[in-house]
């Protein structure tokens, strides 16, 4: 992006729920090994709501990690378990930060943080906002069938924050966006009463279109997607952020993973495994860094920064 206003990332947060469920317990369940999950994942771990905690908790922790002294005008939460239909989760996070303003909710599963990004970024242009908190939180832990071995092996809770600001200053530079999506594929995975899931489709899927927004999104900003430093994939599993990378031409070591630990958390966990990025010493001023996910619908979306302190 040259010329004109420049959307910066000015804030960034994470907050991953208290309990741990080891892959011991699932296995248990499943009749499997836990070396079993590992190797068709990459999770050794999830980590899920502890007795009493909400996922507003986790919204609330992550939005306030990000937020510095000055209010925003927008608040946007991407989720797809919301504990309520109505009001918007970014409504709760709002009223118990203190916040004002607008807020709503978007709905993109595993790409919500980015297209939430990607939402915040339009309004932030148009002069409708000067500053915006992006919250990506979902709690899928309790939301999948037990006895699914697709599904039930996968997901973990979680929040993550950051907050877009227009204007000069420190802070990473949005470049460019992409936002794409092929509903002929929306019956393949998706959320009703239970989490349900094509595995294999989904996964063949997933490769190629991931790979696609990573490199329209780089195109828009003018890289060649060789010289991405860092790519912050949604953690759908190791395996597949393996192919991604592999049909890049990117070494994996260019790939944040923190699955293991965290489990898929959905709209959660592009932040979250941003911000363990920048806390693991990751990021440095200059680096080119794609944001990408893949959600129900089949949508998926990617972002492209210019890294800079959001100190």
């Amino acid at each position: 992006m040259s010329g004109g206003p420049r959307v910066r990332l000015v804030g960034l947060g994470a907050a991953l729920a208290g309990a741990t469920r080891e892959n011991a317990t699932t296995a248990a369940e499943l009749g499997v090994t836990p070396d079993w999950i590992e190797a068709r994942t990459g999770i050794q771990r999830r980590r899920v709501l502890a007795p009493g905690e909400t996922l507003l908790d986790l919204a609330c922790a992550a939005a306030a990690e990000a937020l510095g002294p000055t209010p925003p005008d927008l608040v946007i939460a991407a989720t797809i378990t919301a504990p309520e239909a109505t009001p918007a989760l970014a409504s709760r996070v709002q009223q118990r930060l203190g916040l004002a303003g607008p807020a709503f909710d978007v709905s993109a599963a595993c790409a919500g943080f980015v297209y939430g990004l990607a939402t915040a970024r339009a309004h932030l242009l148009a002069g409708d906002a000067t500053r915006v908190l992006v919250v990506g939180a979902d709690a899928l832990s309790g939301r999948v069938d037990a006895a699914d071995r697709d599904t039930a092996i996968l997901f973990g809770d979680a929040a993550g924050a950051a907050v877009l600001a227009l204007g000069e200053g420190p802070g990473p530079v949005v470049e460019a966006v992409v936002l794409g999506g092929d509903a002929r594929h929306a019956d393949i995975l998706g959320l009703g009463a239970h989490v349900y899931m094509e595995g294999r489709q989904v996964y063949r899927l997933a490769a190629r279109y991931l790979e696609e927004a990573v490199r329209q999104v780089c195109a828009r900003a003018g890289w060649a997607p060789e010289s991405v430093a860092l790519l912050v994939p949604h953690q759908a599993n190791r395996r597949l952020l393996e192919a991604v990378a592999r049909r890049l031409e990117l070494p994996f070591e260019r790939v944040v993973c923190d699955i293991e630990d965290v489990g898929n958390t959905s709209a959660a966990s592009v932040p979250v495994a941003l911000a363990h990025a920048r806390a693991a010493g990751r990021l440095a001023g200059g680096q080119r860094v794609v944001l990408v996910g893949l959600g129900a619908g089949l949508v998926h979306a990617a972002l492209a920064l210019t890294w800079g302190g959001t100190d």
